[in-house]
């Protein structure tokens, strides 16, 4: 579909991306080593924030990372000094480690998204249990309701009454109709 399209697309920009910025150093060469060094450090920062910013698709993360190391490393490979040598093998160190932790921001967002999907599921399936429970409640007041209100007619047309006596608060309890039949108003005596 669509999404699968525009993620190769992103994928493919991204490593077209990386490779201008790998291959930025042959640009401006210089005999300067404290200039060098200091370009070298400033692509590299370059690199790793660009790479960085990718971490979430790792397609495009790698594509990035491998086409911006590649001509980094051999730049400093194919000049040859110790220094140069130095500078590489730290290069290829440090894209390593970049990339594994790449790799972790990934899982951890990609971990964080199915966390954020499987709340609003839980969310979702609660507001539908409250729901239920609200709509049981209502259901189950108006039966009580309808319930009470027969036994209260069935007792009028009788004319009998009943009690109830709670033990553990001492209580007793009369309906209407038993007041009624002894003439008593509810809450005399």
């Amino acid at each position: 579909g669509d999404g699968g399209a525009l993620a190769r697309r992103y994928a493919v920009i991204s490593t077209l991306t990386g490779a201008v910025w790998g291959s930025s150093l042959l640009l401006y060469d210089s005999s300067d080593e404290a200039l060098n060094t200091l370009r070298t450090l400033t692509v590299m920062g370059i690199i790793t924030t660009s790479a960085i910013t990718r971490a979430s698709f790792l397609p495009a993360f790698y594509g990035f990372i491998l086409a911006a190391a590649i001509p980094f490393v051999a730049y400093f490979l194919t000049r040859g000094g110790e220094y140069d040598v130095v500078i590489a093998a730290f290069s290829v160190v440090y894209y390593a480690s970049v990339s594994l932790w790449a790799r972790h921001l990934s899982r951890r967002e990609r971990r964080s998204l199915e966390l954020a999907f499987a709340n609003e599921d839980l969310l979702a399936a609660l507001e539908q249990a409250r729901n239920q429970a609200v709509s049981a409640k209502e259901l189950a007041e108006a039966d009580l309701r309808r319930t009470s209100a027969s036994l209260a007619n069935a007792q009028r047309l009788a004319r009998i009454g009943n009690w109830d006596y709670e033990t553990d608060s001492g209580q007793l309890f009369w309906s209407r109709e038993l007041f009624r039949l002894l003439q008593i108003e509810p809450g005399e005596g």
